[in-house]
């Protein structure tokens, strides 16, 4: 009883000593967040997102993500090994001064992560192919404009790309083939699905651990595709592919939680009913 209260008092006080160092952190009355309602854009993406799911590049890191969609882009804090791999990773971003240059090879690799969207601070440069790009929308936008400190009025350029490749696509091209999101949430995919001859459907998500898929509710075997993105074989006909994010840490988690409750439990019914029987704890 003694180590624990001496642990509990030296934790206690490091935390209130580290809340103490921070001097120049300020509780905003109206955070950027509380814009995020009346985002422009953001709506405009959910109008995108109807038929198949948004993929967005846009500065930011992490930000861009609160609008509701994928992004691609640097990430604050740890990122899977696939994002520093110079065979998968995204490359360097073209400058952006007064606008935002042309560089194919980066509009190429948009396509194949699945990108569908832009969304950039300046105007996309002249050499932006018409046939490839179209700007879509442009505008300040309150939310994104306070979360990246610039002014109320800055515009913003939103362009859709003429095609991408898209989340979802087949391995072998074919007219006839379809797919069909009819659910898209952070950790479940859904779609129907049809193709005339057995193929295999690529979704341009991260290979993960974690992630399980059935077909027509049977377990599958997911398959790594291009070194990063997830694919699943299927036969001929029409079919409903599901994954789902279920990591084995997770259950892990659950189960050694519940067995600590149990075994703290069993201890105080012991020590409270039975004094005697667990005395050698005292000692």
């Amino acid at each position: 009883s003694l180590v624990c209260g001496i642990i509990l008092a030296v934790t206690a006080a490091d935390l209130y000593w580290v809340s103490q160092q921070n001097f120049y952190a300020v509780l905003l009355e109206h955070p950027p967040y509380a814009l995020k309602e009346i985002s422009p854009i953001r709506q405009i993406l959910a109008e995108e997102a109807e038929t198949e799911p948004v993929r967005l590049f846009a500065p930011g890191q992490n930000l861009p993500t609160l609008l509701g969609d994928s992004a691609v882009g640097s990430y604050l804090g740890l990122s899977p090994a696939e994002y520093y791999d110079d065979a998968t990773k995204m490359p360097e971003a073209p400058k952006a001064d007064k606008t935002f240059a042309y560089d194919p090879a980066f509009l190429d690799w948009l396509k194949t992560a699945g990108v569908t969207h832009l969304l950039t601070q300046v105007p996309l440069s002249a050499e932006w192919p018409a046939s490839q790009v179209e700007l879509i929308a442009s505008g300040p936008d309150p939310f994104l404009n306070a979360s990246w400190g610039r002014g109320p009025r800055e515009s913003l350029y939103l362009s859709r790309l003429k095609t991408p490749r898209g989340r979802t696509f087949w391995k072998t091209d074919s007219p006839a083939s379809t797919i069909s999101w009819q659910e898209h949430a952070p950790t479940r995919h859904r779609l129907k699905v049809s193709t005339p001859e057995a193929n295999q459907l690529v979704i341009t998500e991260l290979f993960y651990p974690g992630w399980n898929v059935t077909l027509d509710g049977e377990p599958a075997q997911a398959e790594r595709v291009e070194g990063m993105y997830r694919g699943v074989n299927v036969p001929a006909g029409e079919h409903v592919v599901v994954w789902e994010y279920q990591p084995a840490s997770f259950r892990w988690g659950a189960v050694l939680s519940l067995l600590t409750l149990f075994v703290l439990a069993t201890l105080a019914h012991v020590r409270f009913w039975h004094p005697n029987r667990l005395r050698w704890l005292d000692d």
